[in-house]
């Protein structure tokens, strides 16, 4: 089984999010609280799926695929067209 690591203060903020004391924060407070583990959740899972894209991209083989993981990992990446290579540096 794989396993994630999270910043601490996100798990803090899951423990309060989950936990009895979530009711007696007020509304304001419960709606920050909301936002601050849906914004960790998201930016996590993003880099995770970054991640997963690298792997992909550098672990198939040469040629068509290794091609289409290294756009489908910049693209992740957020790295626009005009600042890519066209050619792919070799490894050492």
């Amino acid at each position: 089984m794989k396993t994630v690591q999270i910043p601490v203060d996100l798990f803090d903020n899951l423990c309060l999010y989950f936990s009895e004391d979530f009711r007696q924060l007020t509304s304001e407070e419960q709606h920050k609280l909301h936002n601050s583990v849906v914004t960790g959740l998201i930016t996590k899972a993003d880099a995770m799926n970054r991640r997963e894209a690298y792997t992909k991209y550098k672990t198939a083989e040469p040629g068509q695929s290794r091609e289409f993981y290294r756009e489908v990992y910049l693209d992740m990446a957020g790295i626009h067209k005009d600042w890519r290579s066209d050619i792919e540096e070799p490894n050492p």
